[in-house]
């Protein structure tokens, strides 16, 4: 059909522009978060996992056991991804709120992106742990041995010393606590596995 009053035309054609301009910011706001934002992220993870040692990169189902028992959903894991890769990815230094602005989209993007092995994996490798990064470093530098070899006990220690290292390494009796806890959550019933 067609518009032959000169205002339904204009009015038509605003409309259209509006829609089209609507479609540009979409578009152009989906390029620039693939281009600086996810991709950097991708990269740096791709990074992360391609220097982590195996035994973090794929992580023991002992040790996946506990870390699920101590994050209660992917959104609790994500976070923690997001903390201990967002100085890595970001720098720091740069203030406050852009660190808490990197880390919101970190999340974000760990939350929709990666899969619960991905983070898994990201976090058993790039994690503080009093010295350096890495889960299985800590292992063996506390018990000898690599993670897949650990019991269910030294499993617990070794996950609940990452809410805070360098805190929980002073305070062995806070550690163990914190562990015994886990432990529990571990052999809870409905408990993540």
């Amino acid at each position: 059909m067609r518009i032959v009053d000169p205002h339904l035309r204009r009015a038509r054609n605003i409309a259209l522009g509006m829609l089209a301009l609507c479609l540009l910011a979409f578009l152009g706001d989906w390029i620039a978060f693939e281009w600086y934002i996810a991709r950097p992220i991708r990269n740096e993870t791709a990074r992360i996992l391609s220097e982590a040692d195996p035994e973090d990169r794929d992580v023991p189902p002992l040790l996946r056991k506990a870390m699920l028992a101590a994050y209660k959903d992917d959104a609790t894991l994500a976070t923690q991804v997001a903390r201990v890769t967002n100085a890595q990815i970001f720098g720091s230094g740069r203030g406050r709120q852009i660190q808490w602005e990197c880390h919101e989209v970190l999340e974000n993007f760990a939350w929709r992106r990666m899969s619960e092995r991905e983070l898994l994996a990201v976090y058993a490798a790039a994690s503080w742990n009093g010295e350096d990064h890495g889960m299985n470093r800590l292992s063996i530098r506390l018990y000898s041995k690599p993670l897949h070899e650990l019991s269910e006990d030294e499993a617990a220690k070794i996950v609940a010393l990452y809410r805070g290292p360098s805190y929980l390494l002073k305070r062995p009796d806070v550690w163990q606590a914190r562990a015994d806890q886990l432990r529990a959550a571990m052999d809870a019933p409905g408990a993540r596995r």
